[in-house]
């Protein structure tokens, strides 16, 4: 009667022992430019949202424990432009990328304006169903632009972040082509890409 005493006991110490919750994550933040370097420079990153409010030094790389939940971060550095995005937190191991767009050096004077460059081209493909779609978007920065091409197939879109970006041309949905691009302060501001031999998806 006595073991069987003691080993209900010993059972219901170890049922009694629950696993801790992990209610928390371990947010691993990375940092780079929009060309997808490392920021060789202190990072300074702020976390928020109602009820929490953080702010650490990193450079390319650091580790912050938040509680599950959504978060507005911040990371701004000397000579780049800020980046900010408000992202939901809800695994024991999260990561973060942010993209910080280098300014260029009318910028760094006195917060100039904005650079613009304008980026055309034209689609080998005068007839066409369905449309062809343009799309512009930052290999390592959320810019994404879109656009669709006019009846001679032409398009253009206008950038002002410097990086790295990747074009592509979509035929009812379909990857006709991409190709790499890099904008930056030695660029010509009007970047004429010519015409994009694509092979429409409807031809063999």
């Amino acid at each position: 009667m006595c073991k069987i005493l003691l080993l209900l006991l010993f059972w219901g110490g170890v049922l009694g022992q629950q696993a801790p919750v992990r209610d928390r994550a371990k947010v691993k933040i990375v940092v780079v430019d929009s060309f997808g370097s490392p920021i060789k420079q202190d990072v300074r990153v702020h976390v928020k949202n109602e009820t929490i409010s953080r702010e650490l030094l990193l450079q390319t790389r650091g580790f912050v424990e938040l509680p599950f939940g959504t978060y507005t971060i911040q990371c701004t550095a000397t000579s780049y432009r800020s980046a900010v995005r408000t992202i939901t937190f809800q695994r024991a191991e999260e990561q973060a990328v942010f993209a910080l767009a280098v300014r260029t050096p009318e910028q760094l004077i006195g917060e100039g304006p904005l650079p613009a460059w304008k980026v055309r081209g034209k689609i080998e493909l005068m007839t066409y169903s369905p449309p062809v779609l343009v799309r512009l978007v930052g290999l390592f920065s959320e810019v994404s632009q879109e656009a669709e091409v006019d009846r001679t197939g032409a398009f253009s879109f206008v950038v002002s972040d410097q990086g790295k970006y990747l074009l592509l041309a979509l035929e009812g949905g379909v990857v006709a082509y991409e190709r790499e691009l890099t904008v930056d302060v030695t660029v010509p501001d009007e970047i004429e890409l010519g015409v994009l031999p694509i092979r429409p998806a409807n031809r063999k």
